[in-house]
Parts: C-alpha cells; structure tokens; sequence
C-alpha cells in the first residue's frame, strides 16, 4: 500500500519513480 502511495509522490519529481519503484 505504501509502495503506491510513493509511486505517486514520485510522478511529480519524475526521476523520482524509478527511485521509489526499486524501493
């Protein structure tokens, strides 16, 4: 549940999904 909620936060910054995808 967390994970999605992080993938989320991550769409704005961009680079910042693939950071939170490998987390």
């Amino acid at each position: 549940m967390s994970a999605r909620m992080r993938v989320r936060f991550g769409t704005n910054n961009g680079s910042g999904v693939s950071a939170t995808s490998r987390v």
